[in-house]
């Protein structure tokens, strides 16, 4: 998991760059962001979001805390690049980025089976 953290970040800026572009096609831009509340962390999704002027981003949180107590699925968020371990968007059926996505299908193949049964795929590139 720790790889693909650190592929995503490597790759953060080509996909800030594809974002920017709205290449046709693309769209469900979407980051995944590690929140700390006390001695606990998660990681969630967050989407759409954008840059908050500040320097850093806002957004939706899209994933439900099983641990961090003070954030909810659908509250407006605000989160520092540093924080962001993953990201993704789609392109026609094809899920690009998620690379921490692809870690999982990877050991489970009956969910990855439940995606490719629903006309998704990643692209689960190194």
């Amino acid at each position: 998991m720790n790889a693909a953290i650190a592929k995503a970040r490597s790759t953060l800026d080509g996909f800030f760059k594809t974002k920017s572009r709205r290449e046709p096609g693309a769209d469900g831009y979407t980051v995944k962001v590690l929140f700390r509340e006390g001695s606990n962390a998660e990681h969630m999704w967050v989407t759409p979001f954008r840059p908050n002027g500040g320097g850093g981003y806002q957004g939706l949180l899209k994933s439900s805390p099983s641990y961090i107590k003070g954030l909810q699925w659908g509250q407006q968020v605000t989160f520092e690049r540093d924080q962001i371990t993953d990201w993704g968007y789609t392109q026609g059926n094809t899920l690009v980025g998620y690379f921490t996505v692809c870690v999982l299908l990877a050991r489970d193949s009956a969910l990855k089976a439940r995606i490719e049964a629903n006309g998704q795929r990643y692209q689960c590139a190194a």
